[in-house]
């Protein structure tokens, strides 16, 4: 009988013990989820703050001028396609996808189409053509 009893409280104890860690670990993805959910606001209105001000059209030259009259700082990334011209990268935010990559950047792309049919270097007269939220994620396995 003090065995069956041993047994039966075992088992209560064990049951307890896994709702517990899966109550706690089902809080904490609720807790990650929502703080997911407020960086992509806050993103979404550093994206709308952009697109109000640098508008399809501009000149590299206008949004180069643009960003620099503001301090910002930004750097030039690859031809998304064969019309377009090297994109300028505001970074706005950091992001972790999982164990299996290092960090990742979210940036404001502001991407150009380019004038001279060529995809390789930053020309003055490219055109925006869109502004956009990037991500890069590096060191992937």
């Amino acid at each position: 009988m003090k065995r069956q009893q041993s047994i039966a409280l075992v088992v209560i104890l064990a049951v307890t013990e896994v709702f517990t860690i899966w109550h706690g670990w089902s809080k904490h993805l609720q807790r990650i989820q929502e703080a997911s959910r407020q960086r992509e606001v806050g993103y979404e209105g550093v994206l709308r703050s952009y697109a109000a001000a640098i508008t399809t059209g501009m000149s590299r030259m206008q949004v180069d001028q643009f960003l620099h009259g503001r301090g910002v700082g930004f750097f030039g990334y690859p031809a998304y396609s064969e019309d377009s011209a090297y994109a300028d990268l505001v970074k706005i935010g950091e992001e972790r996808i999982g164990w299996y990559c290092g960090p990742g950047s979210v940036s404001v792309a502001i991407r150009f189409e380019t004038a001279t049919n060529r995809r390789s270097l930053q020309d003055p007269s490219d055109t925006v053509k869109r502004v956009t939220l990037f991500k890069l994620f590096q060191d992937c396995m």
